[in-house]
């Protein structure tokens, strides 16, 4: 099995060029993957900017839903899609890739 481990979309993630829906339509059509693990940015920062204040479990959600989309298009392509995260911890100025990554990990530790 192939995975690229370190893909991410343009609803989450400020420096990827490409939708989600795109990127699994491109690892079909132009690749020999046959799963990807989306790793879209979290940290404080990144919140601040794409979001109005809420709660963290809005934000949470919200990033969330980012990673369901792609994992439903995945899914009528015939391609797995696994969930991660780029975590940065600002006071160290230091991206982290996080695995096997689950939506109650996020919302209590991050």
């Amino acid at each position: 099995m192939t995975i690229d481990l370190h893909v991410h979309t343009s609803e989450i993630s400020r420096c990827a060029d490409i939708c989600g829906a795109d990127v699994i339509k491109l690892y079909r059509e132009k690749t020999a993957f046959d799963a990807v693990v989306v790793t879209n940015h979290i940290n404080s920062a990144f919140f601040s900017e794409k979001m109005s204040p809420g709660d963290w479990q809005s934000k949470i959600d919200w990033y969330v839903d980012g990673y369901k989309k792609v994992k439903e298009a995945g899914e009528h392509a015939g391609l797995t899609v696994l969930f991660g995260c780029e975590l940065c911890i600002d006071s160290m100025g230091s991206d982290y890739l996080l695995y096997g990554v689950t939506e109650a990990f996020l919302s209590e530790y991050v």
